[in-house]
């Protein structure tokens, strides 16, 4: 106090101001923080698949969710990160939106596409997975995808589509082709909208059902009752003219000609069969290796029967081989065994088939048999970009019955049931 008492007024002045100061320079000398780093650039994807085969082809589209949200302009979604509940919200817009992006021509007629499938997927194209309901959704890792499902010749030759899903961002859509083992890429554009394909052989046509062994036939005593009738009326005709007064007009001889004409044409008309007394059916399936003959082809036209794509199709080829609610029941069952995921159109084309025999033993009704049998069945199928592979792995009692002179699954029990 004594020091700051003996200084002059104005070092004194001077030395609280530089001691005022001193902070603020030391503060105004430091070096400004750095800008932020501008958002990464938003990676636009639009990439179409298009696969041919047998009864179907399908067209698939991938979009990025954040060229898809913008084009859908839905006011709530924003945010790199959206809620579970906003892909039914997508999913549905862009379904009503994007019906009539796809329009196609097969052997040279117009075929109407049918938009199948709107789904969310994560990933890039050609690598996906799906996104499980309940979780939120990455706008930066999800893509949008649409699926059109067109109905083709079960050996198609020429086919072509034309593309009218260009918005904003996307101007070209490259397309990669896929038919049987072979596969090429064709680009899309606003002033090319026309995607063409010829088979030239490159495809080959579908499998063709399987003979199926006949049913022993019971042994019968045959009745013509055609012929039997004609010779009857000959008879009586000739009794009636038996009587005095009465002859052929012509002559005994045409009528003679004409009786034994009228039963050579009669006898292969109208003939009813009757069992042998004391003998009942007998088809003579008592091993595995006859019954395998049988139940191997049954199996393997079940699985062909869904190479084709309508119903009604699919129901008659079934009919084949299997009789009564069992139709119903493998229908539904197969057709679940072979979707991908919930999109029936995604559908396994099985390429390879095969089936066991372990016991046979006697069915409950004549003739009939029943089969424990082991069977699988692998397939694949390609879906935005990759293809899967499906193996169905199976193990039942199946009983088999000759109806009206040819085999027919009439029972199934299963034992083992599972996809690989």
């Amino acid at each position: 106090m004594r020091l700051v008492n003996r200084l002059p007024t104005a070092r004194l002045i001077t030395l609280l101001l530089v001691s005022a100061l001193l902070p603020w320079a030391l503060l105004s000398q430091q070096p400004e923080p750095a800008p932020a780093p501008p958002p990464p650039p938003v990676k636009r994807i639009a990439q179409g698949y298009f696969y041919i085969e047998p009864n179907q082809a399908r067209f698939e589209c991938l979009l990025d969710l954040t060229t898809a949200l913008e084009w859908l302009a839905i006011p709530d979604l924003s945010g790199e990160i959206l809620p579970a509940s906003a892909a039914k919200t997508i999913t549905t817009k862009a379904s009503a939106l994007a019906a009539t992006w796809c329009s196609a021509r097969a052997e040279g007629l117009s075929v109407l596409p049918n938009l199948t499938l709107t789904q969310l997927v994560r990933g890039e194209p050609g690598r996906t997975l799906p996104i499980n309901p309940s979780d939120s959704i990455s706008v930066a890792e999800t893509m949008l995808g649409f699926m059109w499902e067109i109905p083709v010749a079960p050996h198609p030759q020429k086919l072509s589509v034309t593309w009218q899903g260009f918005i904003d961002h996307v101007k070209t859509l490259p397309v990669t082709l896929f038919f049987g083992s072979v596969s090429e890429t064709q680009n899309l554009a606003t002033f090319a909208p026309h995607l063409r394909w010829e088979n030239s052989g490159r495809l080959p046509a579908p499998p063709t059902l399987v003979a199926v062994p006949l049913v022993p036939e019971q042994p019968t005593i045959p009745i013509r009752l055609g012929a039997i009738l004609w010779c009857t009326f000959g008879l009586l005709y000739l009794i009636f003219l038996r009587k005095p007064g009465r002859w052929f007009p012509t002559g005994a001889l045409p009528f003679l000609c004409v009786w034994i004409l009228g039963a050579l044409l009669t006898y292969p008309l109208i003939i009813i069969k009757f069992p042998v007394p004391g003998s009942t059916q007998s088809t003579g399936i008592t091993t595995a290796t006859q019954a395998d003959a049988i139940v191997s082809p049954l199996l393997r036209n079940i699985y062909r029967a869904f190479d084709n794509r309508q119903e009604s199709t699919i129901y008659d080829i079934l009919a084949r081989s299997a009789e009564g609610p069992l139709l119903k029941q493998l229908y539904l069952d197969i057709i679940s065994a072979l979707s991908l995921d919930e999109s029936e159109a995604a559908r396994v084309h099985v390429a390879e088939f095969s089936s066991e025999v372990e016991e046979v033993s006697p069915g409950q009704t004549d003739g009939s048999f029943t089969a424990k049998t082991s069977w699988s069945a692998l397939g694949t199928v390609g879906h935005w970009g990759h293809s899967h592979t499906r193996t169905n792995v199976n193990l039942g009692r199946i009983t088999v019955s000759p109806i009206n002179g040819s085999w027919r699954i009439t029972a199934l029990e299963m034992l083992d049931q599972r996809r690989l």
